[in-house]
């Protein structure tokens, strides 16, 4: 049986992981937004949209002599967003009555939520996300606790362990035929097949502490990172409602971190930095019609950390299955005057 230690648990995670138009001027923009044969815009509607996701991930660290394989207690998580035009609103939550979100027993309470925001627009998107998660336990308990029955044994668990998430993303769409609207948002509709080339800037800052009362020891970290990505997307029209949608987008970049490791007679700060490499894929199949949508996704990730340390491997990984549907219902006159004239006027 392996010798369990809490100090380098807190390392895993560190993977983890816009004046107003003339109205003339309005009108020459949607003229010429209903005549894209490729994308159609739904100028007239605000979507409401609910997703369910189920949950894989896992944080994996491998040393000399340990393996820790971290996870937070979450089986599946809901959002709900509010979409209209180049805007999205988003909130995350977990929902206890799901089964595997409730099994406190045996692998402890996980709560979390997050909050998001995108601004899409012609050829530039901008998202933001703020999000909390606390609650983690240690899939591989059976390595460190002796006996252990699966099923009985409650798994080794970190009721402390917090992540506080600022998270955000700068991309540029090169083909104005392919509408990200479509598959994301459903505020647009793709009416012949096409794809992008997107590119973009992923940026994070994220606060990792393990800080307890029952503890002689914890850390705390700040962790930075930064990330070039090159993504591609491609949506298949299949018929008038129907769409496969694809897309991969490997990224490279750097991560630094500021640690703080409380002992019981002083702190230590340290500080590293190291590379990040990161794979992303996903495809789905959709439905899109001029009120009601819906379909469901395939997500899988993974990122590898080059730490300086040659003897420490860290790996995240998740892979997810997503259900979605929404609904479209007329939007307020004064606010799709408000919203179009915005719109036209940034030229994103």
């Amino acid at each position: 049986m392996k010798k369990y230690s809490s100090t380098p648990i807190i390392a895993i995670l560190f993977c983890y992981s816009f004046s107003f138009g003339q109205t003339a001027q309005d009108t020459i923009n949607n003229k010429e937004k209903a005549e894209n044969l490729y994308i159609k815009n739904v100028l007239d509607y605000i979507n409401i949209k609910f997703d369910l996701e189920s949950n894989n991930e896992r944080f994996e660290i491998d040393g000399a002599n340990f393996d820790y394989d971290i996870r937070p207690n979450v089986s599946t998580v809901s959002r709900l967003s509010l979409n209209y035009l180049f805007l999205s609103l988003s909130y995350s939550f977990i929902p206890k009555f799901f089964p595997g979100n409730n099994d406190n027993d045996l692998k402890g309470k996980t709560m979390g939520s997050s909050f998001g925001l995108t601004l899409n627009f012609n050829h530039w998107i901008q998202e933001v996300r703020y999000g909390k998660v606390r609650g983690f336990y240690l899939e591989n308990s059976e390595d460190y606790e002796s006996p252990w029955i699966e099923g009985t044994t409650p798994y080794i668990q970190f009721p402390d362990l917090k992540v506080i998430s600022y998270r955000g993303s700068t991309s540029y769409k090169f083909n104005s035929n392919f509408s990200l609207k479509a598959i994301s948002t459903q505020t647009e509709i793709q009416l012949k097949s096409s794809g992008s080339f997107i590119p973009g800037l992923i940026y994070s800052y994220y606060i990792i502490d393990d800080k307890s009362a029952q503890q002689t020891t914890s850390q705390r970290s700040n962790n930075y990172e930064i990330l070039a990505n090159f993504g591609y997307y491609y949506t298949f029209v299949l018929s008038k409602k129907w769409y496969v949608a694809l897309g991969a987008s490997p990224s490279i970049g750097y991560s630094y971190t500021d640690l703080l490791t409380r002992l019981p007679d002083e702190n230590v700060n340290s500080n590293y930095s190291s590379k990040v490499y990161r794979v992303n894929g996903k495809g789905g199949l959709g439905y899109n019609s001029e009120r009601f949508f819906g379909g469901f996704e395939i997500t899988a990730f993974r990122s590898f950390k080059d730490d300086s340390s040659p003897s420490v491997s860290l790996v995240t990984t998740y892979n997810a299955l997503q259900f979605f549907a929404g609904y479209r219902f007329n939007a307020p006159k004064k606010v799709k005057e408000l919203a179009q004239k915005v719109e036209s006027k940034i030229k994103l």
